[in-house]
């Protein structure tokens, strides 16, 4: 109990040493805050908002003439169900008090529009096309200011749409100053664009980590990073939220409609390698259709023969059928072959039916408002819990082939010099046979002069040294780390490729004066005995000879360098063929 205690007092004494050595830095923190807060309050107050966000409705009042001529008071927002391509005009006349300098905000929903006041055109937007491209009808935002004196005059708007579901649909308006209408579209949808950014990141975040780990060939996160940055995309064009960056009307008009076959994709590749591996070739055909559905409902618009939102739905039918196939795969997965992925899966895949049912059905009612931010949240929710489970599963594979690379390291591997070791050796002279690149190889031996006397004499670390400094002097002259090895007890051996004699002859020499600059060190002649033959030069076909003519090489270069040890015991000979 007594050493328990000290242990607990240690480890206290410790923590509050740490927390002591931070304190400054909290401190400074917080009275750089204190003192700025300070500041704001004492400078004297001006109001530099960009808007304050006061915006006023105009959804009062309107007057909508119909077919037979009847005038009919209108409230905004209303349907009034008019047929394709037929121009539904409303007007109201502008109070007396109506304010000098204010602009319009009115949203068309794939319609064109045309205002104006008093007969004067103030905007007209309606589908582009240009040669043989059409530009597809976009949802968009209209700022229309309006001239100084419009009190009094006629305003008179015109929708237009060749969509039945959008013809005769009036939105809200509302008018203000510039900043102030902007605002009131930032405040209403910025915190459904809050959390496509975050789903968006997230996505950003597994590809950058699929990236990272990518040696270990698995890409369920990669898969998932896509279909997290598709589907932020056609979030991000329902958002309402796209004209504050970008003001392209075929993205805007387009963007949704072409992700809705693009982001299904990624997350059917990820089903069929991760979850259902009994089903991927039907899961392989329906990643085909949804990339050839892509292709032909871009085509289509572009010639004009279907608008995007036509195409729409024949997109939604065959994510509903992808739907169809998936769930009841899923249980067969779980029940036939007790795949314990399916299972998580389909949990989680409550919360991505829930929205894509959500989703679904708001496009088959025509009920076209705004992203839920239940939909946002279960997304979010629904890619965090899957992205999860994949990090567990790459965190374990990643631990698989960390060790798979120790091992391997530890087979090809000497421990002692840091060199490959005979087995390494083998395997490349195999590799290079394979290839038929075995008659541009040269090879050298070395061999450690007196390595059993420096042993005896001087010890084994000692001579386990002067492996080491012979191993480090063959990296540095030979600058072939990787074909290098040691394959006995005091034996070494490069392979060069494509090294001819001039070059060889000068690695050769450095590789002299290294060993020659470690002897003067030493108390002891410190030599390295080196051979050397290639196939091209020795006229060869076969490697056990070649290997025999480098032997001989070397031993003959290890004989005359043990009588001339007396007369210079640092100089290093060497014999060539």
């Amino acid at each position: 109990m007594l050493h328990i205690a000290r242990k607990l007092r240690h480890c206290f004494v410790l923590g509050f040493m740490k927390k002591q050595s931070k304190l400054p830095v909290y401190l400074f923190v917080i009275f750089v805050l204190a003192w700025i807060v300070v500041l704001a309050v004492l400078m004297p107050y001006e109001n530099l908002k960009l808007s304050d966000g006061h915006v006023n409705d105009m959804n009062d009042g309107w007057t909508y003439v119909d077919q037979e001529g009847e005038s009919i008071g209108v409230a905004l927002p209303a349907d009034l169900h008019t047929t394709p391509d037929e121009p539904c005009t409303i007007s109201k006349v502008l109070e007396g008090d109506f304010p000098d300098g204010a602009t319009l905000l009115i949203r068309g929903s794939l319609q064109s529009v045309k205002v104006t006041l008093n007969g004067q055109v103030l905007l007209y937007a309606e589908e582009e096309h240009s040669g043989l491209f059409y530009c597809p009808m976009a949802s968009a935002w209209y700022l229309i200011p309006l001239p100084e004196g419009a009190a009094g005059q006629t305003l008179s708007l015109t929708f237009t749409s060749p969509f039945e579901a959008f013809s005769g649909m009036l939105n809200p308006i509302v008018y203000g100053n510039g900043a102030d209408v902007m605002y009131s579209v930032l405040h209403e949808y910025f915190p459904n664009f809050f959390l496509i950014m975050l789903i968006a990141l997230l996505g950003i975040l597994m590809i950058f980590i699929s990236i990272v780990f990518h040696q270990i060939g698995n890409r369920a996160l990669l898969c998932l990073g896509l279909f997290a940055v598709a589907l932020s995309g056609w979030f991000f064009a329902e958002s309402r939220m796209i004209q504050f960056f970008l003001g392209n009307r075929f993205l805007i008009g387009g963007l949704a409609y072409m992700m809705i076959p693009v982001f299904p994709i990624p997350l059917l590749c990820y089903l069929r390698e991760e979850i259902l591996p009994h089903f991927r070739k039907v899961l392989s055909a329906f990643a085909i259709l949804f990339g050839l559905d892509f292709v032909a409902v871009t085509l289509l618009q572009l010639f004009g023969v279907m608008g995007f939102f036509q195409t729409a739905t024949i997109s939604n039918l065959i994510l509903i059928a992808a739907m169809a196939y998936t769930i009841p795969s899923l249980f067969v997965e779980i029940f036939k072959y007790k795949n314990v992925s399916a299972k998580h899966f389909i949990c989680y895949s409550g919360l991505l039916l829930a929205c894509a049912l959500i989703e679904l059905a708001k496009f088959f009612t025509h009920s076209f408002d705004h992203l839920s931010y239940f939909s946002l949240i279960g997304m979010f929710v629904y890619i965090i819990m899957l992205g999860v489970d994949a990090g567990k599963k790459l965190r374990a594979m990643v631990q698989k082939h960390s060790e798979a690379v120790f091992y391997e390291k530890m087979a090809y591997h000497d421990i002692l010099t840091g060199a490959n070791n005979r087995a390494a050796f083998e395997r490349d002279i195999e590799v290079l046979f394979r290839n038929g690149s075995i008659h541009n190889v040269r090879l050298v031996l070395f061999d450690v002069n007196d390595l059993k006397y420096i042993n005896d004499t001087f010890g084994h670390s000692e001579g386990d040294e002067a492996l080491r400094r012979t191993y480090r002097a063959m990296e540095q002259a030979f600058q072939s780390p990787l074909h290098c090895y040691r394959i006995g007890g005091d034996e070494f051996t490069c392979l060069l490729r494509d090294c001819d004699t001039e070059t060889y002859t000068s690695m050769r020499d450095e590789f002299i004066l290294l060993i020659e600059a470690e002897n003067q060190k030493l108390d002891y002649n410190f030599s390295v005995a080196v051979g050397s033959a290639s196939y091209e030069e020795a006229h060869i076909d076969d490697f056990k000879e070649l290997l025999q003519m480098t032997d001989q090489m070397m031993y003959l270069n290890k004989a005359k360098t043990k009588s001339e040890t007396s007369a210079n015991p640092a100089k290093v000979q060497s014999s060539e063929s």
